[in-house]
């Protein structure tokens, strides 16, 4: 793997079994396409340090069509179980994650005459999933969790086209908060949504949602001690395409 990397993986095993087929005819276009299956287990993802990134117990991805050179890609299934996400926010205010990607994007917002990708993916399916959240930007410290995530997402596209089938979205993840004094209730979360290209719908729901999870954040301009919880529902509907 080139040295410059901004991330990089460091341990686990990969399974390919996939077809290629190339032609480059006489006075044509080159055309690439690929399908098959992509396994992954026990993988780990490293940032140039070498601190975590990301933790992966398994990934299973079967695509239908992938033709690079027509910038096409058509998934039909990704499935990822026990994703454990590495987020962290130092005293300078910088995010690993988004630090990773800096010294990408600007290559990647070179102005380009070439279409952009169609993409569409039947299923994604995220099972297990924990993102782990500290910031040392505020004092004291603020440490989150958003973990037991289960989330599917159906027929989605981009762009969004009319003649495709509405996509819909199901995400049930629970925050904790681990600290002391923090709620014995177990908080969580809910998401449901569904969109096409004419419509559509989100809908959020929190139920004893740990107020104590916005107290480092508060605790310049707010002395008291924070604590309780927080239930809300949210709904958001709109005409025309998503974006």
């Amino acid at each position: 793997l080139p040295a410059d990397l901004p991330a990089r993986p460091s341990a686990g095993r990969l399974l390919l079994d996939l077809s290629v087929q190339f032609q480059a005819p006489a006075g044509g276009l080159a055309e690439l396409a690929v399908k098959g299956g992509v396994q992954a287990k026990a993988l780990r993802v490293v940032d140039a340090a070498g601190a975590p990134l990301a933790d992966l117990a398994g990934l299973a991805i079967q695509v239908d069509d992938l033709q690079p050179l027509r910038r096409r890609a058509a998934v039909k299934s990704v499935e990822l179980d026990g994703l454990v996400l590495s987020a962290e926010r130092n005293p300078q205010g910088q995010v690993n994650w988004l630090q990773t990607m800096v010294g990408r994007k600007a290559a990647a917002a070179a102005p380009s005459s070439e279409m952009g990708w169609q993409f569409s993916m039947g299923r994604l399916a995220l099972r297990g999933a924990k993102v782990n959240w500290i910031d040392r930007s505020v004092r004291p410290a603020a440490q989150l969790a958003l973990e037991g995530g289960a989330l599917q997402l159906d027929s989605f596209h981009w762009p969004v086209v009319a003649s495709a089938p509405a996509s819909r979205l199901s995400a049930e993840p629970r925050l904790a908060v681990p600290a002391p004094g923090a709620s014995s209730a177990a908080p969580n979360l809910q998401l449901q949504g569904e969109w096409s290209a004419g419509s559509g719908q989100l809908q959020a729901r929190a139920t004893a949602l740990p107020l104590g999870a916005a107290a480092p954040y508060l605790a310049a301009v707010l002395k008291p001690r924070l604590e309780g919880e927080l239930g809300l529902e949210a709904t958001d509907r709109w005409q025309g395409a998503p974006g």
